[in-house]
């Protein structure tokens, strides 16, 4: 026989002393806990009681704790929608010129159907007039408003200052 087959074979002889006494020391563990505590159904029962109770107050804290999440993000978009329409109309109301109180009721939710509603306004409220037949008023400044202005240019007024 060869040197390997003797080692199989003492191994297989040799028996397993570790293995046995830590079953030993299970059973002897489980024998002395029957024999100090005894299983009574009732306490048993009290406790699956108690917990399942525990348990279902869980669940329910956890339902509601969802729920405000739920509210809680529900409430944020419609502020964040609400902030953006505001911005949108701000930046409409910038371009046109519209007053403040006016660029609170322009309608549409992006910024060009905003500026559409915008110029329509304006339309509105400012139409075009036709041209008048009447001509243009020439308008005089100083405190003779019916002479015409002496002199305009800035180097000439000058030297009749230096020359009195």
């Amino acid at each position: 026989m060869s040197d390997e087959d003797t080692t199989v074979e003492e191994a297989q002889e040799a028996p397993d002393t570790e293995q046995d006494s830590v079953d030993t020391e299970v059973v002897e563990e489980q024998d002395d806990s029957d024999a100090d505590e005894s299983f009574d159904a009732r306490e048993a029962l009290k406790k699956i009681r108690k917990q399942n109770s525990e348990l279902k107050s869980l669940r329910a804290r956890a339902k509601e704790a969802e729920q405000k999440a739920n509210q809680s993000t529900e409430e944020k978009d419609r502020e964040l929608s609400m902030l953006k329409s505001e911005l949108l109309r701000t930046k409409v109301g910038a371009k046109t010129g519209l007053p403040e109180q006016i660029v609170e009721r322009l309608k549409g939710d992006t910024e060009e159907e905003m500026l559409a509603d915008a110029e329509s306004f304006l339309e509105v409220v400012s139409p075009k007039r036709p041209p008048s037949q009447k001509p243009a008023e020439a308008l005089r400044g100083g405190g003779r408003p019916a002479e015409e202005p002496e002199e305009t240019d800035l180097s000439k007024i000058a030297e009749r200052m230096f020359d009195r």
